[in-house]
């Protein structure tokens, strides 16, 4: 029973760490494309 719940939990831990890496590229991304639109605007 105790093998199982470690095997469950050795399942869900890199589940977590891609679902939060995931969740940084994306918000690393979002502000990227927000310092490029605002160097964008004056250029026009």
């Amino acid at each position: 029973m105790l093998g199982l719940y470690f095997l469950g939990l050795v399942a869900l831990v890199p589940m977590v760490i891609g679902i939060a890496l995931a969740d940084m590229i994306r918000k690393r991304a979002d502000a990227r494309k927000a310092a490029v639109t605002l160097q964008a605007v004056p250029a026009q």
